[in-house]
């Protein structure tokens, strides 16, 4: 007798298919965040050839220090001693034009150049060691290449916040050079929320003690710090407000964190006393 084949009824196939997308919805938010982690290596790496570069850069130039400048181009450079140790220029074509503004047709090939123009490039030399795999801004929108930004306090006030007093020029001028950041995981916008290159340098209020310029949060615990002594090490935020921020549409408009929270945030306290400066008559 012969026996007919059995197959899927409707129901068990349904099953199986709610079995599957349930096992997916639990393993793809692991599967992401072990992707983040791992981008999080190379790009420590970034960050500590960074820092040694610029240690390099002092140790070769009588003890000064590049500028934390991201705005000029090398016929910048000739008319202002700040600006040509700028780490590295602004976007620019093969001609050295400079493509910058909100509405210039800026592309990470224009970053490069500003890469490739900068007084770090001689010791690097190397285009992805100021890019952070996890960074997608030039993969999706051909801008945004370099995922790091220096301090405003590298010679290039901002405002009210750093004052021209606050800038260190030379290596002696930093106290504790282990312990003082230099450079950030940054990712800029446009005011319209759009993404955007790292434009000018990174900065922290100092009189008011307030953090408004936002870093990226490329990895799940935090983010990547280079230091002036030539390492560079990972730091995790310890603050649910911190990770709320710069998860969500965090920018230089919106608000930040500040000292005016029933508590103190431990982050902003770690990003204020960390942060190299001179301190104001």
């Amino acid at each position: 007798m012969r026996m007919a084949k059995k197959g899927f009824t409707l129901i068990e196939l349904l099953v199986v298919i709610a079995i599957i997308a349930l096992l997916l919805s639990i393993s793809l938010p692991a599967l992401r965040k072990a992707k983040e982690l791992a981008a999080a290596i190379p790009c420590l790496a970034n960050q500590r050839a960074i820092a040694q570069a610029f240690y390099m850069y002092s140790e070769d130039n009588s003890g000064w220090l590049v500028t934390g400048h991201a705005w000029f181009t090398p016929n910048d450079f000739k008319n202002n001693q700040n600006w040509a140790r700028s780490w590295v220029a602004c976007p620019i074509d093969d001609n050295g034009v400079p493509y910058r503004g909100w509405d210039d047709p800026v592309t990470a090939e224009f970053e490069k150049n500003g890469i490739k123009a900068g007084k770090l490039w001689p010791y690097i030399e190397t285009l992805d060691s100021y890019h952070c795999p996890a960074d997608k801004r030039a993969v999706k929108d051909d801008v945004g290449w370099r995922s790091y930004s220096m301090v405003a306090s590298m010679g290039a006030p901002y405002g009210s916040w750093v004052q021209d007093g606050h800038l260190i020029q030379k290596m002696q001028e930093i106290r504790n050079p282990s312990g003082k950041y230099i450079t950030v995981e940054e990712i800029e916008k446009k005011p319209d929320g759009t993404y955007w290159w790292n434009m000018g340098s990174w900065v922290i209020d100092l009189p008011a003690n307030n953090w408004f310029d936002p870093l990226a949060s490329w990895h799940v615990w935090g983010c990547n710090l280079a230091f002036a002594d030539g390492h560079a090490e990972k730091k995790k935020w310890e603050d649910q407000r911190t990770r709320d921020w710069l998860q969500g549409t965090a920018q230089k408009t919106c608000p930040g964190i500040d000292n005016k929270n029933p508590t103190m945030n431990p982050d902003l306290e770690y990003m204020l006393l960390h942060f190299p400066h001179k301190d104001l008559p």
